[in-house]
């Protein structure tokens, strides 16, 4: 299969698979060895991976319906070789296609999953009147300028330490419209609930897991500097 890129004007193109393979997949494995390398357990390793994996893919990136179906039944339909080579502990059940599901909003964010595509949401209907035909307005939400968040996030290139976590929230934040979170409230965020990433959320910082394992400590002021490098005013 081939990836695609969505463009803000709406155009479709395919993303070459050697520009796919060397920046996308190579930085994905290698963010896969980091945590194995690092993992408690199998469970926490998965958990980690599908959160900082899901940041990584580049924004607005999607594959045809029609090339996928086709390519998963290739690799776990009945007639697969995995269903060949072990016919009676292959259930098909376990790998039907699902697309609505409704991951933990927390380790797979709805914004992040949609970041590329707001164009194709519609925007919500207001209240109408009893007797009122509903009609949808004329562009969605994310068009309007007084909507727009007056700040950019940028997606980083690599992930380590507190990188993943940090650029998740920004970018959550800056999907719903919401102004560019302070250190302080990232670190109330995280508070509430401690990515995998942190070790321990302090009164001033935090104690992060280094790409070894190991805990060390940033502070309010490193932190700051670091929402500033992923992050611009419009």
């Amino acid at each position: 299969m081939t990836a695609h890129r969505l463009h803000t004007d709406g155009r479709t193109e395919a993303i070459p698979p050697r520009w796919w393979a060397s920046w996308v997949v190579c930085e994905l494995e290698a963010t896969g060895s980091s945590i194995k390398a690092k993992q408690i357990s199998h469970a926490t390793g998965r958990q980690q991976w599908r959160r900082e994996s899901l940041a990584q893919l580049p924004a607005g990136v999607f594959v045809w319906r029609d090339e996928f179906e086709p390519a998963h039944a290739r690799a776990y339909g009945p007639e697969s070789l995995r269903a060949r080579s072990n016919p009676e502990g292959f259930d098909p059940s376990v790998h039907i296609l699902n697309f609505n599901p409704h991951p933990d909003p927390y380790i797979v964010p709805p914004r992040l999953v949609l970041e590329g595509f707001e164009r194709l949401i519609p925007a919500p209907l207001g209240p109408v009147e009893s007797n009122s035909t509903p009609v949808a307005p004329s562009a969605p939400v994310v068009d309007s300028a007084s909507s727009a968040p007056a700040w950019a996030v940028a997606k980083p290139r690599r992930y380590n330490g507190y990188t993943a976590p940090l650029y998740r929230l920004l970018a959550a934040a800056h999907l719903d419209g919401k102004p560019c979170p302070s250190a302080r409230d990232v670190l109330e965020a995280w508070r509430i609930k401690t990515p995998a990433e942190i070790a321990k959320v302090l009164t001033d910082g935090v104690d992060y897991y280094d790409a070894k394992g190991d805990t060390k400590t940033a502070n309010l002021e490193a932190i700051r500097k670091a929402i500033e490098r992923r992050t611009s005013a419009r």
